[in-house]
């Protein structure tokens, strides 16, 4: 049950969104056309420096496809490192430093390292406050937040705008909720007041957050033990 291309566009989408405040993980499920497609784990932590950290991992209904999307933002949520790691019949990590003028990304694949350099649009802005909405700073309803973006399937980038709606009663897990709504593209995120994401609407998959967190550990980690990979380290020094 490998992912068709445009269901890896929106699974890659669900990368860009704020998760979840705080250590724990949330799992969920992803329904594509209706029917469940993967399980999930996701959740994002804020440092005591005003870096954010966060990850989202799925796994298809039969295990033959695992991926896992990380990354560091800085306190004005510019991205500071994102990585993406596939596992099933072909393996890679892909990792993107940002820079002062451009991307650098490097992959491994089959053992094999390649790096190359991607410059910035020249009109573009990477800073996106929205990253930090309802986990630390609370937008009032109408504002709007204007930042570029990697898309990682394609890997070119996309200018993006966010929009905090307001706030509205949702159903979760089968009871009314107030929920904040958020805007992005042809998405819809909602979230609770502690940022936690309820769930999240793309053009082709809907993701829904299980009711409590895991505080069991995180099954990305021991996936990514398995492949001697790392997820980023906001406390490594990049030189880009």
């Amino acid at each position: 049950m490998r992912p068709c291309f445009r269901v890896l566009q929106t699974l890659a989408a669900f990368a860009l969104i704020t998760w979840a405040q705080g250590q724990d993980a949330f799992r969920g499920k992803i329904y594509v056309d209706g029917k469940f497609y993967a399980s999930a784990e996701f959740g994002q932590s804020l440092s005591t420096d005003g870096k954010l950290s966060g990850h989202l991992n799925y796994s298809v209904a039969d295990h033959s496809y695992f991926r896992t999307v990380s990354f560091v933002s800085d306190k004005t949520g510019r991205l500071i490192r994102e990585s993406v790691t596939v596992a099933g019949k072909r393996p890679v990590l892909k990792t993107i430093e940002f820079g002062p003028s451009g991307a650098k990304v490097t992959t491994m694949e089959f053992g094999k390292n390649s790096t190359y350099r991607l410059p910035y649009p020249k009109v573009s802005s990477f800073d996106a406050p929205c990253r930090f909405w309802f986990v630390r700073d609370h937008p009032k309803p109408g504002t709007t937040c204007h930042y570029t973006v990697l898309d990682t399937t394609q890997m070119v980038w996309q200018p993006t705008a966010s929009t905090y709606v307001g706030d509205e009663k949702i159903t979760y897990m089968g009871q009314k909720v107030s929920a904040h709504k958020v805007k992005s593209g042809e998405s819809i995120s909602w979230y609770d007041d502690k940022g936690i994401l309820y769930k999240h609407q793309g053009r082709e998959g809907l993701l829904v957050r299980d009711g409590v967190p895991d505080t069991l550990g995180s099954t990305r980690s021991t996936r990514m033990r398995k492949l001697n990979m790392r997820a980023p380290d906001p406390t490594v020094k990049l030189d880009t």
